[in-house]
């Protein structure tokens, strides 16, 4: 297994075991937003702010089923279907990552949905809807369809805006010092 394998591996794990059922985006880390999927842990929806605050980069993770005929790579074309609600958010992801063999029954990919501006997030504290839908078309390989909850984003996203700022501003480094931290 690479490092690359056993990093994402830890990752999921670790992320599994905070999973609070109650509210589902959380911040991951000052810059990483994530939001679970309806069919497992494995199914993470992610808002990652860009290092320097400017934008912010979705991703999503999904199973592959059809472990033995996934023709999908590294930098390849996933074509799908994402909407918040009606609206279509996106037509087409970037493989960055396929951890091959995950599991005994599926393979996992780590998608990029591209880099996009704030105000694009406007949407999403304006919108009506209630789910997040990725609907996969790629004949490549069979991935799982999967929703995720709007619920709790609004909120988090504010926080996670605010956090990307206050870094940018150079309130990262001194939250990062641990004399800095009140006493709880």
């Amino acid at each position: 297994m690479s490092n690359l394998a056993i990093l994402a591996t830890i990752t999921l794990l670790v992320l599994t075991v905070s999973v609070n059922l109650e509210e589902p985006w959380r911040l991951a880390s000052n810059n990483v937003l994530i939001g679970n999927g309806s069919n497992n842990n494995s199914d993470h929806f992610e808002i990652i702010a860009s290092e320097g605050c400017d934008a912010f980069e979705l991703r999503i993770w999904a199973r592959i089923f059809d472990t033995d005929s996934n023709l999908l790579g590294f930098d390849d074309n996933v074509k799908l279907s994402l909407t918040l609600g009606d609206d279509l958010v996106a037509s087409q992801a970037s493989v960055l990552y396929t951890a091959a063999d995950f599991s005994e029954n599926f393979d996992l990919i780590y998608l990029s949905l591209g880099s996009w501006d704030w105000k694009t997030l406007q949407m999403v504290s304006s919108a009506k809807a209630q789910m997040f839908a990725a609907q996969f078309t790629d004949k490549r390989a069979t991935l799982e369809d999967n929703t995720w909850q709007v619920a709790n984003l609004p909120q988090i996203l504010a926080l996670l805006r605010l956090n990307c700022f206050s870094q940018s501003a150079g309130g990262f480094m001194e939250a990062l010092n641990p004399k800095s931290l009140p006493l709880l």
